[in-house]
């Protein structure tokens, strides 16, 4: 399975020199950026770790099929693979920002009816179908978030901050893999295994929450965010 790290240029966004100057009229402050970018991209990797691995050990411990967990849990990654398929979507259909905070927003519940589902009989199909639309929606926010942090940044910044972008988004990944996974299990040994899991997707719901009230207050309203033209955002779809 694939990591997509952000360190890699943001994809089917903008040309660079395009977005060179967009930032001009923001506020486009050192400071400014350091508050929205590392969570930025710490609320990017997350959901990724949440299909590709947590929902892995989740399987695991409620005790579904090795053969039936990487049937289903390999095609959720797809979403990740395809994702340039709908970008020209996002770009022609209102702005990165509003991308960015509805997508943040979908995972609180989605999250939470995965919490209340674990405890049902047919809880393989609703959870799969849920964590379907966290891939989704992530694939989703990997697009606008790029091109937000193209628009959002001046040029240089954009450079400085390469390596913030994946040191956030890789200690998103070690805190699903790890801290999520431990919390699950400490819950787990106390209120029981299917209670300790939805707690713990009902915390990471919680997350989601904060995070998406606090980008939609920090988050940068880049003068140049708006709908790319129909034809043009049609003619990536035409490159690809």
């Amino acid at each position: 399975m694939t990591e997509q790290d952000p360190t890699s240029p943001p994809a089917d966004t903008a040309d660079t020199a395009d977005t060179a100057d967009t930032a001009d009229t923001a506020d486009t402050s050192w400071a400014r950026a350091w508050a929205w970018v590392p969570s930025l991209y710490f609320v990017q990797g997350l959901p990724y770790v949440v299909v590709n691995n947590l929902s892995v050990v989740l399987y695991k411990t409620l005790e579904v099929s090795n053969s039936r967990i990487t049937f289903w849990t390999s095609w959720l990654s797809l979403a990740w693979a395809l994702k340039a398929l709908w970008s020209p979507f996002v770009d022609g259909v209102s702005t990165k920002r509003r991308w960015t905070l509805a997508m943040q927003a979908s995972m609180v519940p989605a999250l939470v009816l995965i919490a209340f589902a674990l405890p049902t009989p047919w809880f393989l199909e609703a959870t799969l179908a849920l964590f379907l639309v966290i891939a989704l929606a992530s694939a989703t926010h990997d697009i606008a978030a790029d091109g937000l942090y193209m628009l959002g940044l001046r040029q240089d910044q954009q450079a400085a901050f390469v390596g913030v972008r994946s040191t956030f988004w890789r200690i998103a990944l070690v805190s699903g893999e790890g801290g999520l996974v431990v919390l699950a299990g400490v819950l787990g040994d106390r209120m029981g295994v299917v209670e300790g899991w939805s707690t713990t997707l009902l915390v990471t719901a919680g997350i989601f929450a904060i995070a998406t009230a606090y980008h939609l207050m920090i988050l940068p309203v880049a003068p140049d965010d708006r709908p790319r033209p129909r034809g043009e955002a049609m003619g990536n779809t035409a490159e690809i």
